[in-house]
């Protein structure tokens, strides 16, 4: 794989909640931050660049009212 394919690796997570509003934020090794919010019986997907550096990528989850639970996601990798 060549150095510009590596730098254009993106990653993609999609995410699905039981019972409450969940805000979902993908950040990039650069910093990069993506969000959305995902709701009940509606999943959301967001991606944003992984660089390269697959294993820093952080994936984390917010409860915007109170808590949440039955919170499932998926992360996946696209390689050009």
């Amino acid at each position: 794989m060549s150095r510009s394919a590596i730098h254009s690796v993106k990653a993609e997570v999609t995410a699905s909640v039981e019972d409450a509003p969940v805000r979902i934020y993908l950040v990039a090794p650069d910093g990069t931050e993506t969000s959305a919010e995902v709701r009940p019986g509606s999943p959301v997907t967001i991606s944003g660049p992984a660089k390269g550096h697959i294993d820093v990528s952080r994936v984390y989850f917010e409860a915007s009212e109170g808590t949440a639970s039955g919170v499932s996601f998926t992360v996946s990798y696209t390689y050009p």
